[in-house]
């Protein structure tokens, strides 16, 4: 680019070129360094949905006449379950995504692609995996899935 006669000489100019966004989940973690790393897993990941009853309560109070149920149902606990990849890591990758497993802290990024994000962009959420293969010495490339569980989900109670 060409500086114009009117800039300054020490104003600096940047090029930006941005590329399509990719889809795919988006974690940052607490490594054992005392930073964070990030790391943008494949767009192949699964849901999964899980509910259980917070129990029932008893209504049998009334004459049979009047009683039109004997139990009244509090509610369900929903959760969602991801199940993500990364596939044919280098050792270098390896090392960072194999610290997610030890992380006390990991976070989905949920905000917009390329836009600025603060402390509301990213949800903690927690990982259900307990164990993964490190190294294989037959592979010289590293697959690793993790199950990522989402918080729980607000539905209706009584």
């Amino acid at each position: 680019m060409q500086r114009s006669l009117d800039a300054p000489a020490d104003v600096k100019f940047i090029l930006l070129d941005k590329a399509a966004a990719c889809p795919g989940i988006y974690l940052k973690w607490f490594n054992a360094q005392g930073g964070y790393s990030y790391w943008l897993f494949e767009n192949t990941y699964a849901v999964d949905r899980s509910a259980k009853s917070l129990g029932e309560l008893d209504r049998d109070f009334e004459n049979l006449e009047n009683t039109f149920a004997r139990t009244a149902q509090i509610g369900r606990e929903v959760q969602d379950t991801v199940k993500i990849v990364a596939e044919l890591l280098t050792d270098a990758q390896r090392n960072i995504v194999q610290n997610l497993l030890e992380s006390p802290k990991v976070y989905l990024f949920t905000g917009a692609p390329y836009s600025q994000s603060d402390y509301r962009s990213w949800i903690e959420v927690s990982v259900k995996t307990t164990a993964a293969r490190i190294r294989n010495p037959r592979e010289a490339l590293t697959n690793f899935t993790f199950d990522i569980e989402l918080p729980v989900r607000y539905t209706q109670t009584l």
